[in-house]
């Protein structure tokens, strides 16, 4: 029954049947095993550590579990044990492009960007039309600064969501206002418009890059609409 509703994504059914044939024998890590990434699936996170680390301690570790451990760390923001757990893992199977990726996320949330800019680019080897990795390599060139090539990703990570993810328009407009490229910057801030025409950080980032070009007429319309849109 646990299998069947898991099958049928039912997690929360498939949970319940696994935890009854736990009673059975509290020992089975095939099970603990099985209950950890349910509970990942679930998002509660601290029940899976709970599992897979009892799982552990009953002497079953492999790749998948060490990986599950590391995303059940990380929903719970222990980034350090996810850190841990996921080289860990890597060590199964160093060329693991899904494990780059987490450790590019983890990297990421630790702000050691350099890092995470090294695995994100390992995931990519592999994986080469994945945008939101394209989207996080330009996030952190833009957290290093390094906007030109903030732009290089960001303008990638656009052509593969074909040119309709609001956030990555707008990372790039603002990549494009830090280098003072105010052309460009409105061009991205404006197609913004075409898309949500109520995305108020596109309308005010209008405001600093028309008065950046001296166009004080148009940046007198876009303030307008902003005290509109407040009022």
């Amino acid at each position: 029954i646990a299998i069947a509703y898991y099958e049928l994504n039912n997690f929360s059914e498939a949970q319940k049947y696994y935890e009854k044939v736990l009673t059975f024998n509290e020992e089975n890590t095939d099970i603990l095993f099985k209950l950890g990434s349910i509970s990942n699936l679930l998002y509660d996170y601290k029940k899976s550590e709970q599992y897979l680390l009892e799982s552990i301690y009953c002497g079953f570790t492999s790749k998948n579990l060490l990986f599950e451990l590391g995303i059940a760390y990380g929903g719970q923001k222990k980034y350090l044990q996810a850190l841990l757990s996921l080289k860990e893992a890597l060590n199964y199977s160093l060329g693991d492009p899904i494990l780059h990726y987490q450790l590019g996320i983890i990297y990421n949330e630790m702000e050691i960007f350099d890092l995470a800019i090294d695995e994100f680019k390992q995931y990519l080897n592999q994986i080469k039309n994945d945008p939101i990795s394209f989207r996080l390599l330009g996030d952190c060139y833009a957290q290093l600064n390094e906007f030109e090539q903030s732009i290089i990703y960001y303008r990638k990570a656009l052509e593969l969501y074909d040119y309709e993810d609001i956030k990555t328009i707008y990372n790039l407009g603002l990549s494009y206002f830090k280098i003072s490229d105010n052309i460009n910057a409105a061009k991205y801030f404006k197609s913004i418009l075409k898309i949500n025409y109520d995305y108020s950080k596109a309308h005010h980032m209008l405001v600093q890059t028309y008065l950046n070009l001296g166009k004080f007429r148009e940046a007198k319309k876009e303030l307008s609409k902003i005290r509109f849109e407040t009022l």
